[in-house]
C-alpha cells in the first residue's frame, strides 16, 4: 500500500468461518475507501484463515496475520502493532458496519480536528430482530466535563463504538483479562485533556447470536477482573472528576455487578474453583469502592 490509510480496522477472528465473510463484505461495501483491514486469525482450527486469505488476495487493503491463540486482547494488540492508519476502528468477526459508516466518521473527524475519539451508536440484533439502538447523541466531551461524561458513561466501556486517534492509544489491551477487557482499555487510556466527539448515528451492528458469547459462560478469573475493573473505573473517574455523587454511583453499580458475578461463579464452577475465585478477588478488593466503613466484604 503506497499511501498510508486514514483508517485501520482491526478484526480478531477465531473460528469465525460462519460469520467472517459478512463482516468483511460490510467493509468492502463502504463508500469511503482509504482504509486497511487487518484480520488477525487467532489460532483458528476451522477455515477462518483460508476465508481471510481469499479476501486478502482480492483486495490489497486487506492483511491477514496468523498467530497462535492469544485471545481477543492478544489479537487486537497484534493488529495495533501493525496498524498504519491515523484512526483505529475495532470490529468483531461476527458483527458488521452499516453502509456509509466510514465516510460519516471521517467527516466527523475532519470537522473536529481536536478529537481523540469519535463515538457512535450500536444496532443490537438477535436472530435478525433489532432489539435496541443505544447511541450517545451529539455531544463533545472536553475539559473533564463531568456532565457530558456522565451522559456517555454507559457507552464508554466498549471498544467497537469508537474511532480512536492512533496516537491517543498509549495502553494496549491487557492480555491477562478474561472479562471486561474493553472497559479496562478505555479507562486506562482515559486522561486529562482528552476530547471525545459523539454522533447519534448507529453505525455498528452487533449480533448476539454467537453461541460462545462471553455473556453466556463463566470463565475462571471473571470475578477477579470484575473487581479490578470496578476499582480502575473508580480510580480514574476520581482522579479526573473528584465528584462524590459519581463515586457513589460507580460504587453502587459495582456492588450489584460483583454480586451478580458471584452468583454466576457459584452456579457455573465447582466449589473448589469458586473458593479460589473468592480468595483472589477478596485480596484485591478495594473497600473504598463502597464508600462505607461498614460495607460488605467478599467472604
Amino acid at each position: 500500500m503506497e499511501n498510508k490509510p486514514v483508517i485501520s480496522l482491526i478484526c480478531p477472528a477465531y473460528n469465525a468461518e460462519k460469520t467472517l465473510s459478512t463482516t468483511v463484505e460490510s467493509i468492502l461495501q463502504q463508500d469511503y475507501d482509504c482504509w486497511e483491514l487487518i484480520i488477525v486469525d487467532d489460532g483458528s482450527n476451522d477455515s477462518t484463515y483460508n476465508i481471510a486469505n481469499k479476501y486478502a488476495d482480492r483486495d490489497s487493503r486487506i492483511t491477514v496475520i496468523h498467530q497462535n491463540n492469544k485471545g481477543q486482547a492478544g489479537a487486537r494488540n497484534t493488529g495495533l502493532r501493525n496498524a498504519c492508519g491515523k484512526w483505529i476502528l475495532f470490529i468483531d468477526s461476527d458483527d458488521k458496519y452499516e453502509p456509509s459508516s466510514f465516510g460519516r466518521l471521517v467527516m466527523s473527524a475532519y470537522n473536529s480536528p481536536d478529537a481523540d475519539i469519535i463515538m457512535f451508536g450500536f444496532n443490537i440484533f438477535k436472530k435478525g430482530k433489532l432489539l435496541r439502538t443505544p447511541n450517545p447523541g451529539s455531544r463533545k466531551y472536553s475539559s473533564n466535563n463531568l456532565q457530558v461524561f456522565s451522559a456517555l458513561r454507559n457507552l464508554f466501556v466498549s471498544a467497537c463504538n469508537k474511532m480512536y486517534r492512533r496516537e491517543y492509544i498509549t495502553s494496549f489491551f491487557d492480555e491477562t483479562v478474561v472479562y471486561g477487557e474493553d472497559l479496562r482499555f478505555n479507562y486506562l487510556n482515559m486522561r486529562d485533556g482528552m476530547t471525545i466527539v459523539t454522533i447519534p448515528d448507529c453505525l455498528y451492528d452487533v449480533c448476539l447470536d454467537t453461541e460462545n458469547s462471553v455473556n453466556k459462560r463463566y470463565k475462571p478469573g471473571r470475578l477477579l477482573d470484575t473487581v479490578i475493573n470496578a476499582n480502575i473505573e473508580l480510580g480514574k473517574t476520581s482522579e479526573l472528576f473528584g465528584d462524590a455523587s459519581l463515586r457513589a454511583q460507580i460504587s453502587t453499580e459495582a456492588i450489584v455487578t460483583i454480586a451478580s458475578c458471584l452468583s454466576l461463579c457459584v452456579s457455573k464452577l465447582p466449589r473448589r474453583l469458586c473458593l479460589e475465585e473468592f480468595k483472589k478477588a477478596r485480596k484485591i478488593l478495594n473497600l473504598q469502592l463502597y464508600c462505607s466503613d461498614t460495607a460488605p466484604e467478599l467472604r
